[in-house]
């Protein structure tokens, strides 16, 4: 299994939880702002998780649904323990 592949699923899963994540912002508001800098670094996020999860576990649907779920837990952890931590402070 081509480590090139799984890196380009991993970024698949990512961007396609972008446009879900668009499509429902955009049913809530009318209105809604792309920060693009924080797309694309969430979607090469994507693609390094895919690509490790897939590697690690042999896996081409581990590397898409890495890339799909695990940057919403790395972007969860980091929002509630270390920003959280930040603001107790």
């Amino acid at each position: 299994m081509e480590i090139l592949k799984l890196i380009v699923l991993g970024g698949v899963g990512q961007l396609i939880r972008f446009l879900v994540g668009l499509k429902k912002a955009k049913t809530i508001s009318k209105r809604t702002e792309i920060m693009w800098d924080y797309t694309l670094i969430s979607i090469i996020l994507g693609m390094v998780v895919g690509g490790v999860c897939g590697y690690l576990l042999r896996s081409e649907y581990i590397a898409f649904l890495g890339g799909y779920a695990g940057v919403d837990f790395i972007e969860n952890f980091w929002k509630i323990y270390i920003i959280g931590e930040k603001k107790k402070k």
